[in-house]
């Protein structure tokens, strides 16, 4: 999930990757159709393929330099270390590749920013149908342990609801909460633009 900070708001843009295997399987037409129209990356065979996605990182990061990635330690520490090998951190900003927990605790106020930020029209996205359905599959639950303080995190009614590119975007809120705020090249462009600029349509 990219996000860009702009003064009036966040921009966002997702990269989805699944395997072959699993876009025929039955039930799953809704994904034949969005690799067909370019909103969805098919690897070969059963299995995801990382370097697709690496290779799409170098890619980005080559135009807009990469300010910090945030990552599942349960499902990216391959992809991570081969990151980590090439990636060029800001001397400001050391840590590039970023871990982050999926407890509650962690994800409960990125996730209240992000819902704010869709009330209050702040978070635009290229209208991208993965994303939508993704976000709309999202269950906000309270952590059981939440004591005085209530803690929620992102969860979903059935697992072929699937809410991946949601739980990326709240963990990349998580990290912009965090940064100082500071100037961007999205600043002085229009909506069209952006979303021009990302996804060369």
């Amino acid at each position: 999930m990219l996000l860009f900070e702009f003064e009036k708001g966040f921009a966002v843009f997702g990269k989805y990757y699944l395997p072959e295997e699993t876009v025929q399987l039955a039930g799953n037409d809704h994904y034949v159709k969005w690799v067909k129209e370019g909103y969805i990356i098919e690897t070969p065979g059963a299995r995801t393929d990382f370097k697709y996605i690496e290779d799409d990182l170098k890619q980005i990061n080559d135009e807009f330099p990469v300010l910090e990635l945030a990552y599942d330690p349960r499902e990216a520490t391959y992809l991570i270390n081969n990151v980590m090998e090439w990636i060029e951190p800001d001397p400001q900003n050391p840590r590039v590749c970023i871990e982050i927990s999926q407890g509650p605790a962690l994800m409960s106020e990125p996730m209240k920013e992000v819902e704010a930020q869709i009330y209050a029209n702040t978070r635009w996205h290229n209208g991208d149908p993965v994303l939508t359905w993704m976000m709309g599959n999202v269950v906000k639950k309270q952590g059981r342990n939440s004591g005085p303080v209530k803690y929620y995190y992102p969860t979903k009614e059935k697992a072929e609801f699937k809410i991946d590119g949601a739980v990326s975007l709240i963990m990349a809120m998580s990290r912009a909460m965090l940064r100082a705020e500071h100037g961007s090249i999205y600043d002085n462009m229009t909506k069209e633009e952006m979303i021009a600029r990302m996804t060369g349509r």
